[in-house]
């Protein structure tokens, strides 16, 4: 199996991906996580990209913990994405919440 190493990514690439499931693979298996948000942070020019969260659910049965993981999705090349769990927003959905912060 390839390493698969971070790389520098946009939010362009995932905004389009939004409501949709992406694999994070937990070998031997792999978990869906939807990303619900992909949104801009603020600029502080002295970035050789643009800032940007996603933010991510799962189920109630599919828990990860913090770290890197490779991402694939049919309209993404499989990426190192590090995530990290939040609070549930309050009225949310049921399930785990993770965000990857790509300043």
């Amino acid at each position: 199996m390839t390493e698969i190493l971070p790389r520098p990514m946009l939010l362009e690439e995932f905004a389009p991906l939004v409501g949709e499931e992406l694999d994070f693979d937990c070998t031997p298996a792999s978990i869906k996580l939807r990303l619900i948000e992909a949104e801009p942070l603020l600029d502080r020019g002295d970035m050789p990209r643009p800032p940007f969260i996603l933010v991510f659910r799962s189920d109630r049965n599919a828990f990860l913990v913090d770290g890197l993981y490779t991402v694939s999705h049919e309209r993404l090349a499989p990426t190192a994405i590090a995530i990290g769990s939040l609070a549930v927003p309050p009225g949310s959905k049921p399930g785990y919440y993770y965000q990857a912060i790509f300043n």
